[in-house]
């Protein structure tokens, strides 16, 4: 704060009782001045107006107006300095005249010097004069400010008083730092504390502090930069090495020497440490890995490195290092390591993790060994563990070298190789958690293959008594030597066979059924395989006479036929018909004694007798004539008419049908066949008009004269064999249907029909008439009964009606026909939707839905119709012809709407309805004698009003109006229950702390709902506190801050009230801010220099826009006022000056002019 003053000599004359003066112009207008009382010189010399030639500081002290009559009392103080103990020094005391004379002042000297104040811990000092010497030569023990005064007793009764400074010399009495040796890096780089603390004279000004610095880095410095007072500095640089810190303390006011003070600071590099990877070893010693451990230092300007390798933690073992080059420990396990680089203060480590395995030992090795097939169980060898630092893992793999045979699958110890031959297979004990920390065992195994024997031809025959062997065997391994094979008679025994060397044959003695066997033995392996083998004797065969048959058929081949044998074995022989050359389609029948051909002509035939190996044949011949076989054709149906016959609607010409013949008669003996037509009979008075070509050939076309059945004979002859065959031709009208109208049903599914038809030519009695189904639904299964059909199942159905006229084969009929559609429809099943509840004036969307299974290619038709309700209802589409269809009612006329969905299928129709209905939305009442809050001091409101409407008064509303209450967490509301005669619907809202609280009230009638939310903020009742000075000086300005200790971030409303003073922002007593400046007046009260009450400052805190008396609060805060001592230059005023001239510098030793000088305000 900063007051600038503009007095004026009343001013003066009222506040100033001290006044310092620079020159003798000064001084007089002080000593004429009735209200300075003390004058101090601030500029030594002479002063001519007191002749009193003055050293700095020199007090000038006016009598006190009594006896004294203004005689003029003044004290000179001289400053020294401090040089040991002791040190002397001097004070001067006197009494002289006013400028003009006339004043009693007191004789010399006739006072008494007393010491008023000294330096804490310090002797008083030692006069060297009398007591009672105006001039005091006096010594002193320690440096610092003594207080010495002069007194005159009664009847002058007055004193002069002074300090005098003894100047000690400077001392730096601390300069160190918190750390010398200091370690950093490049990235942050480096800092320590310096402490430094250094003495001055006492009263010494303007001491100069110079810090010097030196080292790498030139723009290391402190924080901040060259400081001059005492205390704790950082020192930071961003190079390492050595810094050299000087301090240079010089003392102002008088000087007394310097004092200057020297350190070092130690700035260390941290190291970049690098311990190698973690790894695993084979053994109980470890070589660190190539280029491992290294560590590299970024800033070398100042090195002291040393290293070390240690164990982290507590080791499984003993552990040795071997200098850098790696380590040994007695036991297997893991052991953590450390890298110590330590340069300087910087120790900075890197781990590496070693594990150590042993490897386990085999003690006993295996043994070779050959084996049959490609299985085999190894036996692994004995081996012994040390330790128990992994995982001891066994396994069985082929050797890399020398190569094996094939592949191998290994399960455990069972093996089983790929192909058979030369296996090494390696078995490896090891450490799972160590690659290569293993040994292992090689064991040599020859898998010889089973041999594989060749096709032996079992069952062989011979017909003799040589037989030949086919022998053979595959081997793919046999370590070098060839299998041995071998051919061994098992049955008979005897009589004793031979085989011959090669084993490629055998020799028996009689013919009979022989078992051998084939052995081969490759190594382990032996493989054998039995035959049999069968040798027969040649039979004797006897086919029989040829001889010729008509027809296609021979009896009595087998009969004829015959053959014996001597040796069978016992099987029997076996006899066979075939024809040369062989022709599939004939047909042997030894059951029947017959042969049958299919084509007549020349066969002959061969008698084949089997005797095992031994075959024998004899041939006879057989001539086969055909019987020829007549065909006439298919019996006929012709439906004709004759336009020109001479009777309407009765032919009597023009029926044409055509007979077509064939017969098969290939082998005539050398002759040829003949054929020829001929009228049976007919069953009308018609006859056969023309023949055409003639009744001679296979196909003749006829015409007859009228309609009805004609039956022909078509005769064939071949040689001395002949055959017939029979066909009628039917020859009739064709009737004109109607078989009625289209019908459509609904849900019927029985229906008569009425057809009705027209007919020329009648055939009775082979007329008929028949129903049948052309289409119909899948399930339908229509049946006729008569012109009464019966069906299952909804649908379309197409019916044929045909009326037969001759035949029943449709293909051939002469029929007429005619179709009818009848159309079943089944009845919907009509769904209006379920009765529901909806709030009026909002849009519904009815729903109608049907089951339908037929509707024969005919959509039903659907209609929505308001059946009853108490207002008007709109339909979207306005048709309703539709399932869905939405629906706004009169929003004004809630109440129970009734609708009727009906669906039309054909000609059958069903129909639902619905009842909806329309609640009203709730309405929300208030009352304002009871309002809702928005704002409560404290945490709980006082019963408001909050009700609800529902205008709707059907019943519906019996099925439940609800209202609920949910509220944020740390809120709670309850129903506030009523006197006797009180108001209902009143609640209470409540939290657990200060802060907004929504609360939600929701009135659910049927689907309708509302809802409102209220928002209460709970406030704390503030307590102001006034941050501001409580001790203040007369005409100054002071800013206060009103605070509010309260829970919540509320912004209050403060208003202030001042007594002793005015508010700088608008002058009066009582302002509305948070923070204020009071201008406080001139008036203390009290006597001078007392500190009691002079002002009170009030604040209230309010919360704006919370009318409750319970939410303010107040703070009173009393103002002790002082008097300012002000010190500065003051200008008389003159009259012709318009303007303030800017005032001189303060400096104590600069001249001042003759209108100004200095005053001190109290």
């Amino acid at each position: 704060m900063t007051l600038v003053l503009f007095l004026n000599l009343d001013a003066l004359a009222q506040q100033a009782n001290v006044v310092k003066v620079a020159n003798n112009n000064e001084l007089i207008k002080a000593l004429a001045d009735p209200n300075v009382q003390t004058i101090e010189i601030t500029v030594g010399g002479f002063y001519d107006a007191l002749l009193f030639n003055a050293a700095p500081g020199a007090l000038i002290k006016k009598g006190n107006r009594g006896v004294d009559a203004d005689c003029i009392y003044t004290i000179q103080p001289t400053n020294t300095c401090f040089l040991g103990d002791p040190t002397a020094s001097v004070v001067v005391a006197d009494a002289t005249q006013p400028p003009g004379g006339g004043a009693d002042c007191p004789p010399d000297d006739a006072g008494v010097w007393t010491v008023e104040g000294k330096p804490l811990g310090a002797p008083d000092p030692i006069f060297l004069d009398p007591a009672s010497s105006e001039t005091m030569n006096f010594t002193v023990a320690k440096a610092g400010i003594y207080e010495l005064r002069y007194s005159w007793g009664a009847p002058y009764n007055t004193f002069v008083q002074t300090s005098l400074t003894f100047f000690d010399t400077p001392h730096v009495t601390n300069l160190k730092a918190d750390s010398s040796h200091v370690c950093g890096n490049g990235n942050e780089g480096w800092i320590t504390d310096i402490i430094f603390d250094y003495s001055v004279p006492a009263g010494a000004t303007d001491t100069t502090v110079t810090w010097t610095i030196t080292g790498p880095d030139a723009a290391a410095a402190l924080t901040p930069a060259n400081p001059q007072l005492p205390g704790t500095f950082d020192f930071t640089a961003d190079e390492c090495g050595m810094y050299t810190i000087e301090v240079l303390v010089e003392g102002g006011g008088i000087s007394c020497g310097t004092a200057d003070s020297t350190i070092n600071v130690y700035f260390y590099d941290q190291a970049l440490v690098n311990a190698g990877p973690n790894d695993t070893t084979c053994g109980l010693t470890y070589d660190w890995q190539a280029g491992f451990p290294n560590y590299t230092i970024p800033c070398t300007n100042i090195l002291d490195v040393s290293t070390l390798w240690t164990t982290v933690g507590t080791p499984p073992g003993a552990v040795v290092f071997n200098g850098s080059t790696g380590v040994e420990v007695d036991v297997c396990g893991t052991y953590l390591f450390a890298y110590v680089v330590q340069n300087g203060p910087c120790a900075v480590h890197d781990t590496v993790e070693i594990t150590f395995y042993e490897a386990p030992e085999i003690i006993e090795s295996m043994e070779d060994d050959e084996v049959c097939e490609l299985e085999y169980t190894l036996m692994p060898p004995m081996f012994e563990t040390y330790g128990v630092c992994g995982t001891i893992t066994t396994g069985w793999a082929l050797a890399a070298t020398p190569a094996s045979a094939g592949t191998a699958t290994f399960t455990g110890n069972d093996v089983e190789v790929s192909a058979c031959g030369e296996y090494y297979f390696v078995f490896t004990v090891g450490i799972e958690e160590s690659d290569g920390c293993v040994n292992t065992d090689t064991v040599k195994v020859y898998f010889y293959d089973m041999p594989i024997i060749d096709d032996m031809q079992d069952s062989t025959g011979y017909c003799g008594l040589e037989g030949e062997l086919f022998g053979g065997y595959t081997a793919a391994c046999d370590s070098g030597n060839a299998p041995v094979e071998s051919w061994i008679q098992i049955s008979p025994t005897s009589p004793a066979v031979t085989f011959s060397d090669d084993l490629d044959s055998v020799y028996v003695q009689e013919c009979g059924t022989y078992i051998f066997e084939y052995r081969v033995v490759n190594g382990p392996c032996e493989a054998s395989e039995q035959i049999t083998m069968f040798f027969f004797d040649e039979p004797v065969v006897d086919a029989g006479p040829d001889t010729s048959v008509c027809g296609y058929v021979y009896e009595g081949l087998y009969s004829e036929a015959g053959f014996t044998v001597d040796c069978d074995t016992g099987v029997g022989a076996s006899h066979r018909w075939y024809a040369n050359p062989v022709d599939p389609s004939i047909v042997f029948d030894e059951q029947n004694d017959k042969v049958t051909v299919l084509a007549c002509g020349f066969y002959e035939f061969i008698y084949e007798v089997t005797n095992g190996a031994c075959v024998e044949t004899d041939t006879m011949s057989v001539f086969f004539y055909d019987v020829p076989v007549a065909n006439a054709g298919e019996n006929d149906s012709v439906c004709g008419s004759n336009a020109n016959a001479p009777v309407a609607g009765i032919d009597v010409a023009g029926y044409f049908a055509t007979l077509t013949g064939s017969n098969e008669a290939q082998c005539v003996n050398g002759g040829s066949s003949s054929v020829k037509w001929e009228l049976v009979a007919d069953s009308s008075d018609g006859t056969v008009i023309s023949w055409s070509p003639d009744q001679l050939q296979d196909t003749v076309d006829i015409e007859v004269t009228t309609c009805g059945r004609y039956y022909f004979m078509y005769s064939v002859a071949s040689g001395d064999c002949a055959d017939t065959a029979y066909v009628w031709v039917n020859f009739y009208n064709a009737p004109v249907v109607d078989a009625g109208p289209d019908v459509e049903l609904c849900e019927v599914y029985t229906y008569i029909f009425d057809p009705t038809y027209t007919l020329e030519c009648a055939n009775d009695p082979l007329l008929d008439s028949i129903w049948s189904v052309l289409t119909q639904p899948y399930g339908g299964n229509a049946q006729f009964n008569g012109h009464t059909v019966t069906v299952q199942e909804c649908g379309t159905y197409q019916f044929l009606y045909t009326v037969r006229n001759g035949t029943t084969d449709e293909e051939y009929s002469c029929n007429g026909s005619d179709i009818v559609y009848m159309y079943v429809y089944d009845k919907p099943v009509v769904d209006a939707g379920e009765n529901d509840s909806v709030c009026v004036g909002t849009p519904y969307l009815l729903e109608g839905s049907y089951e339908l299974d037929c509707d024969n290619e005919f959509p039903p038709t659907v209609k929505w119709t308001k059946v009853s309700g108490p207002g008007w209802v709109m339909f979207d589409p306005v048709d309703a012809d539709q399932d869905d269809v939405t629906i706004q009612v009169d929003p004004d006329s809630c109440g129970t709407y009734v609708f009727q969905y009906k669906v039309v299928n054909g000609t059958c129709e069903d129909s639902a309805t619905v009842s909806i209905d329309f609640f009203d939305q709730p309405v929300f009442v208030y009352d304002g004698a009871y309002p809702i809050p928005d704002s409560v001091c404290g945490y709980e409101t006082e019963p408001f009003f909050l009700d609800y409407e529902v205008n709707c008064t059907f019943p519906i509303r019996s099925i439940g109006v609800d209202g609920e209450w949910t509220t944020q967490d740390g809120a709670y509301i309850e129903y506030a229950e009523p006197e006797r005669g009180g108001v209902h619907n009143m609640w209470v809202a409540s939290a657990d702390s200060c802060g907004e609280y929504w609360f939600k009230y929701t009135v659910t009638n049927g689907p309708c709902s509302n809802d409102t939310t209220i928002k209460i903020h709970f406030f704390d009742a503030p307590v102001p506190i006034i941050v501001g000075d409580t001790m203040v000086y007369t005409c100054s300005t002071t800013e206060y801050c009103a605070e509010v200790d309260a829970c919540g971030d509320v912004d209050y409303e403060f208003t202030w009230i001042v007594a002793g003073g005015v508010f700088a922002g608008n002058g009066e007593h009582t302002i509305t801010a948070t923070c204020v400046d009071v201008i406080w007046d001139n008036v203390r009260e009290f006597p001078k220099r007392a500190l009691n009450p002079g002002g009170h400052l009030t604040v209230f805190a309010v919360i704006p826009g919370l009318d409750d008396e319970a939410c303010e609060g107040f703070y009173d805060m009393p103002i002790y006022k002082q008097y300012p001592t002000l010190e500065g230059q003051i200008k008389y005023w003159n009259l012709p000056e318009t303007y303030m001239p800017t005032p001189y510098a303060t400096d104590d030793y600069q001249t001042i002019p003759f209108d100004y000088f200095y005053v001190t305000l109290y």
